[in-house]
């Protein structure tokens, strides 16, 4: 008994063609926007790990000069010039200074002998310093 062999016809391949392109059109758009967004927690990461360093550049710079520990105007200074800190602390996107006093765990404003607040934020992440005053 001989052995048939099925032969694929055009139509059937023009079919499987077509079926695969509408398949593919249907499914790119979703896995366009999910391959975007992969990337996503590595930007972050790299962009909490640049805060990281602002930060502690920052603190051992206050830990280090006692002058700074006592005139917390000039620390606010150093930080938020964008060149200085760009130079000497390393690069973020926002640096926002504020004197804050902490009453019965409430935060209210403050002047330069009480604490510095800085916030750093950097493509999303953001990070809260806090520099007391220490009297000369």
């Amino acid at each position: 008994m001989p052995v048939r062999r099925h032969h694929v016809s055009l139509v059937e391949l023009v079919v499987a063609l077509m079926l695969m392109g509408l398949l593919g059109a249907l499914v790119a758009p979703y896995l366009r926007g999910v391959l975007r967004r992969t990337v996503e927690p590595a930007q972050q990461a790299r962009a909490a790990a640049a805060l990281v360093q602002v930060a502690e550049r920052i603190s051992n710079d206050y830990e280090r000069n006692a002058t700074l520990r006592s005139n917390l105007a000039t620390l606010r200074t150093q930080i938020e010039n964008s060149t200085y800190r760009a130079a000497n602390y390393g690069s973020c996107d926002t640096a926002v200074c504020t004197y804050v006093r902490l009453d019965t765990g409430a935060e209210v404003a403050g002047t330069a002998t009480d604490v510095l607040k800085v916030t750093l934020g950097n493509k999303g992440a953001v990070f809260v310093l806090l520099f007391p005053y220490r009297a000369p």
